[in-house]
């Protein structure tokens, strides 16, 4: 597997637990949105890569570990 290729899946797989843990907390896109200040659809859908200091930011929303994000969901 390539390095892109690498990239592209472990952001589908952060996009795929954002809404995991989004809707576990019962909250709409919009409210993410306005607690965090952040363009959420974009990172969810997977089509923007995110920053550490981002991951952390919806972590702490999401009352999560910043990890939880990057590992698969069972």
């Amino acid at each position: 597997m390539t390095k892109k290729r690498q990239a592209g899946e472990l952001i589908k797989l952060v996009a795929k637990n954002i809404k995991y843990y989004r809707k576990r907390s019962k909250m709409t896109q919009e409210q993410l949105q306005e607690e965090t200040g952040l363009y959420f659809p974009r990172y969810e859908s997977g089509k923007n890569d995110m920053t550490l200091t981002t991951l952390g930011i919806l972590s702490e929303h999401l009352n999560i570990e910043p990890y939880m994000l990057l590992i698969k969901i069972k």
